[in-house]
């Protein structure tokens, strides 16, 4: 099967993770950044002399499963983004989601 040169400009980006409730119950997360897809020079270029999270904050246009206190869905901000990104351990998981669907990979 052929590659194609352009997959287009938008990647969703799925991040799954565990944190540990008030109660000390692990509460397992998901959801999803709708992100600017770029290439490797780009992505090298955008995490020059940029956090893990303000990177996130370049690329990332908006989300899904983002909810409020009362469980509703939140509309996405870029004050959302921030306060979702400085939730520890999130920025990092949602950089390893993106690197993950941007790249190529080996078949299985």
């Amino acid at each position: 099967m052929a590659i194609k040169l352009s997959l287009g400009n938008i990647v969703p980006v799925q991040v799954k993770g565990v944190q540990t409730a008030e109660s000390g119950a692990a509460e397992r997360f998901e959801f999803t950044l709708i992100c600017k897809r770029l290439n490797e020079r780009q992505i090298s270029q955008a995490t020059e002399g940029r956090t893990v999270a303000e990177f996130l904050q370049h690329v990332t246009e908006g989300w899904r499963s983002v909810l409020d206190d009362a469980g509703q869905p939140l509309p996405f901000s870029l004050d959302g983004l921030e306060q979702l990104l400085l939730q520890p351990g999130v920025a990092r998981l949602a950089f390893s989601g993106y690197l993950r669907e941007v790249e190529a990979r080996e078949k299985n």
